[in-house]
């Protein structure tokens, strides 16, 4: 099982087709700034609301 997923760079085509599938799975994904997903860019994948809040706050520093 895998709580986290931290990419970087990422395309649209690259996160695109992983939206439906990781959010029908329960997932949480945003960009480092907590922004939607849907721009690409640098992506962060959680199992849930709460990992997710905690390693925003880990990112926060290198979110540009």
């Amino acid at each position: 099982k895998v709580d986290v997923v931290i990419q970087c760079g990422n395309k649209m085509w690259d996160i695109h087709p992983l939206i439906p599938i990781i959010e029908a799975a329960g997932g949480i994904l945003s960009n480092w700034k907590n922004e939607s997903a849907v721009k690409a860019g640098n992506i962060l994948v959680s199992s849930n609301k709460k990992i997710h809040s905690k390693f925003l706050k880990i990112l926060k520093p290198v979110s540009r």
